[in-house]
This record gives C-alpha cells, structure tokens and sequence, in this order.
C-alpha cells in the first residue's frame, strides 16, 4: 500500500498533489480506525484507491472523503464505511467508481466505472451524478437518492430496493431507467431507456415523467401492491402505464 494510517484522529491533506500507483496495492487504506480525514488529491492507479473499512466492532468511524479524485484504479475508485464523502470524482475504475455503506455521499461524480457509478447501503446520495457505467449509474439499498442524475450506464440509471429517490433523472440507460421495489419515487425524470422507464414492485411512484422508453412508461406486474399517482407518461413504445390488478393508479395522464 502506498500509505497505511493506523491511529484515530489522522488528517492526510494531499495539498493538491497525487498519489500514483501499479495497478495494485492500495492507494490510502485505514481499518477499524476513527475520524479518518482524507481531502485535496489524486489518488490513482491502484487496486483500491482509498480504502476506508470499519467491521461491527468498530461502528460510528466518522470517516471524511473531500475533494478527491479517484481515477483509473483496477478495482474501486473510493470503498467507505461511517464516512461522508464530499466533492469527489470516482471515474474509469474496473469495479465500482464509489463503494459506501452506512456513509454520506453528496455533489459527486462517477462516470465510466466498470461496475456501478455509485453503490450505497444504508446511505444518503445526494446532487451526484453517475454517468455511462458498466452496471447501474446508481445502485441504493435501503438508501435515500436525492437530485441525482444517472444517464446511458449499461444496465438500469437507478437501482433503488428499500430506498427512497426523489428529484432525480435517469435517462438513455441500456435498461430500466428506475428499478423500485419496496420503495418511493417521485418527481422523477426516466426518458429514453431501452426497457421500462420506471419498474415498480410493492413500490409508490409519484409525480413522475416518463416518455420515450422502448418499453413500459411505468411498469408493474399483476398483485405488485403498487400505488401509482399523478405520473405523466406519453410515447413509449409498449405502452404508457400498465396497471393490472393489485395495483392502484390515480389521476396519471397518458397521452
């Protein structure tokens, strides 16, 4: 690893400088440590470009991540627990651009990761955007996505099971352009995806827009126990709201 942090209470300021590694290895890597901060850098080139991992024992870390710039590692751009991650740029990594779980991640950008532009947990995302990733821009479980944009990734923009997603757009993905089950969306943008624009599995979508999907506008199957109202659905392809029985729609407009 280039640099190991084994102490509590460590500030590591690049300053502006870069961290550059082989392919593998570890750029910045601390575990089971607390407020752990980490800003104003590069960090590339490398397996894991921060690595930020706290097990059950060691909850609560407190992590920070602030105006980096995880580029062009093999693996993972950014892999943190307990930790808020601000300002940073995770592109061009083989797996996923940011990896958070338990943590805060707010006015990022991920875009043309091999895997998921964003995989939250447990999370806050919040004004990011994840752009032409290799799986969904955004992938949150049991998570709150807020004002984000995930457009032309490979599989689904946004990825959403137990999670909330609100104000958020999602467009010219290769599949769906939202995926909810068991969650809410609303006032949500999915135009342009190559399957449904919105799915919706014992989920509540409202105040959404959704035209020009190849397939659905909205999207449900029979006894899903979706509640789907004042949505606008208008020129996709299959159809624009599909609402068999065991779901409730109210007032949409399709046109």
């Amino acid at each position: 690893n280039a640099i190991n942090i084994n102490a509590d209470n460590v500030t590591l300021d690049l300053n502006g400088h870069g961290i550059y590694g082989p392919g593998t290895g570890y750029g910045i890597y601390a575990r089971n440590q607390f407020n752990i901060a980490i800003k104003n850098g590069i960090v590339r080139g490398f397996h894991f470009g921060i690595y930020l991992v706290n097990d059950a024992d060691h909850q609560g870390a407190g992590h920070r991540i602030e105006g980096i710039q995880a580029s062009n590692n093999s693996g993972y751009g950014i892999y943190a627990c307990y930790s808020t991650v601000t300002n940073c740029t995770a592109n061009n990594n083989g797996y996923d651009g940011i990896y958070a779980y338990d943590s805060t991640v707010t006015n990022c950008t991920a875009n043309n990761n091999g895997s998921y532009g964003i995989y939250a947990s447990r999370s806050t995302v919040t004004n990011c955007t994840a752009n032409n990733n290799g799986a969904s821009g955004i992938c949150a479980s049991d998570s709150t996505v807020t004002n984000c944009t995930a457009n032309n990734n490979d599989t689904n923009g946004i990825y959403a099971p137990l999670s909330t997603v609100t104000n958020c757009t999602a467009n010219n993905n290769d599949r769906d352009g939202i995926y909810a089950r068991c969650s809410t969306a609303t006032n949500c943008t999915a135009n342009y995806n190559g399957s449904y624009g919105i799915y919706a599995s014992k989920s509540i979508v409202k105040g959404c827009n959704v035209r020009y999907n190849t397939g659905w506008g909205i999207y449900m199957g029979t006894n899903y126990s979706n509640y789907i109202y004042r949505n606008a659905a208008s020129g996709n392809t299959i159809g624009q709201i599909n609402c068999p029985s065991g779901n409730t729609c109210v007032d949409n407009a399709t046109f």
